[in-house]
């Protein structure tokens, strides 16, 4: 099982060239450059680059500042493999591979559950790089790339302690005034259900976070693992100073949304209906 380790996507948070003063999220240096030998000079690049950053000079494609947000569409678009970007850990991904069954990845949502009952099962390394690597390759604003992940587990306990003792005083207060609080039962294991794996997904943009952590979600039922978006636990980080600190979030960051994850040790026999969303049409 890995131990506690925090996760900038796809970078190092502890690189000094790791915060982007245009964007204020984290990034390492990286450089565009362009094979002007293969360029065949389409624009296809200059037409999706979303910062105009890209012109079209004696028939070849030039980068006119690498001061943009290094978004990469000019990679992933180029059909000759003319632009490349520096600084990254492993080569671009090749778009060869069929599309997911719409039908299919539909069912997976429709008979998705949150599961509060895990076993007592360890998840393997490699299921939590998959998930580490489904954060990683999700969309953030302007490229920011300011989602960390914070995996609990040396840690789990005591910061579960925690949050169980100031929930259980603000239980008392909220008996004076409510009596539906009354019989409500905080365990000992209220907030991770003694799952195996806690991932508190950190960052400055909300947005960021929740993709990020939707598309672990994702990636958590496909390895036949079960998810719990901890909303309790996500609470008493933002009111609660002992809870953040034990968890020693990054300066300038908050806790977004904190996902507790395991192996389930119940099965659903059947997805539920959900009301119809109001959709308008303007």
């Amino acid at each position: 099982m890995i131990e506690d380790q925090r996760l900038i996507t796809g970078q190092n948070p502890w690189s000094p060239e790791a915060i982007d003063s245009k964007t204020g999220g984290s990034r390492m240096k990286h450089e565009i450059k362009i094979e002007v030998q293969k360029c065949i000079g389409c624009g296809q690049c200059i037409k999706d680059c979303p910062e105009q950053n890209i012109r079209l000079i004696q028939n070849k494609a030039q980068i006119q500042s690498q001061n943009c947000m290094k978004c990469g569409h000019c990679v992933a678009i180029c059909p000759q493999n003319a632009v490349s970007m520096t600084g990254f850990d492993q080569e671009p991904i090749k778009c060869d591979q069929k599309e997911m069954d719409p039908k299919e990845f539909l069912y997976t949502i429709q008979t998705n559950r949150s599961v509060r009952q895990f076993q007592k099962k360890e998840i393997p390394n490699n299921v939590i790089q998959d998930l580490q690597e489904a954060a990683r390759y999700m969309p953030t604003a302007k490229n920011m790339r300011d989602v960390e992940l914070i995996f609990l587990q040396k840690e789990q306990e005591q910061a579960e302690e925690i949050a169980v003792h100031l929930f259980r005083r603000l239980l008392k207060g909220l008996n004076l005034f409510s009596k539906r609080y009354r019989d409500f039962l905080i365990d000992d294991h209220f907030f991770f259900k003694k799952a195996p794996l806690v991932v508190v997904v950190v960052g400055k943009d909300k947005t960021n976070a929740v993709l990020a952590a939707s598309a672990m979600a994702l990636m958590a039922k496909a390895h036949g693992l079960g998810v719990l978006y901890s909303g309790f636990f996500h609470t008493g980080s933002s009111y609660f100073y002992k809870v953040e600190a034990n968890v020693e979030i990054p300066k300038g960051k908050r806790v977004q949304t904190t996902l507790v994850i395991g192996y389930p040790s119940i099965r659903y026999a059947r997805g539920v209906q959900r009301e119809a969303l109001h959709v308008q049409s303007r």
